[in-house]
């Protein structure tokens, strides 16, 4: 799967420029020298896609307000020279807060749709957790269960308890895939996290952190690794 990786890196600007130009046209002169980039760098890069990912989800209805962050944001890239790590690194806190104030700030235009509030994310991260093998107690004696039963709507307390539990099951999945299995695999495990993570957020105010967090470290993070594996075929 590393193979994978190297090759995606180099072909997911590409596929993604033409949509955003002007957008990507600074941050892929910055920091995108493959035989220099840094951690640091690197984090601006997708830093920068999710960005990318939530204002082509929200082009049609940009104002004054989300079009400055958007030109605040490629002010600081103008400004960041790759062989400076420690202006990478202010940039890199620049942009995360300007992203995170451009997300909340237009957080109504990717508000949960009719459909998604229809069914609460309780059946939702129930149904997943007995999809990937989850059970309840029922029974036990001295200590051991000899009894289970499926997970129940009602079961689910804290809904971002239960979505970084489905998670965790993921990320072991996603550890376990080998070389040679199809990134369809993969892509799959990245598209159901960034699903419920947009599930799990409409059970949240989206003015919050827990909201912000669910959106951007989950929804267009996943998202965003997702789109790295488009087309790539396996070894």
């Amino acid at each position: 799967m590393r193979k994978h990786l190297i090759c995606a890196v180099f072909v997911f600007p590409l596929a993604v420029q033409p949509a955003n130009a002007d957008f990507f046209g600074d941050v892929w002169g910055v920091v995108t020298d493959p035989f220099k980039i840094g951690r640091a760098s690197e984090n601006i890069v997708h830093a920068v896609e999710r960005a990318a990912i939530h204002i082509s989800r929200i082009q049609k209805d940009i104002d004054s307000s989300a079009e400055a962050r958007i030109n605040q944001i490629q002010g600081v890239l103008r400004d960041t020279k790759l062989n400076l790590d420690d202006s990478i690194d202010k940039a890199l806190t620049r942009i995360s807060s300007i992203s995170d104030k451009l997300f909340l700030d237009t957080s109504n235009l990717v508000r949960c749709s009719t459909e998604e509030a229809a069914r609460s994310i309780q059946d939702h991260l129930s149904q997943s957790l007995n999809d990937l093998g989850r059970r309840k107690p029922r029974i036990a004696v001295f200590g051991w269960t000899i009894l289970t039963a499926e997970i129940d709507s009602q079961d689910i307390t804290s809904p971002i308890a239960s979505f970084r539990e489905v998670k965790a099951i993921y990320d072991q999945k996603i550890s376990a895939i080998s070389p040679s299995d199809h990134p369809s695999k993969l892509t799959d495990y990245y598209a159901e996290i960034a699903r419920l993570a947009r599930l799990t957020a409409c059970h949240y105010h989206n003015d919050s952190n827990t909201w912000l967090d669910l959106y951007d470290d989950y929804q267009l993070e996943y998202i965003r690794q997702q789109k790295y594996w488009t087309n790539i075929k396996p070894i």
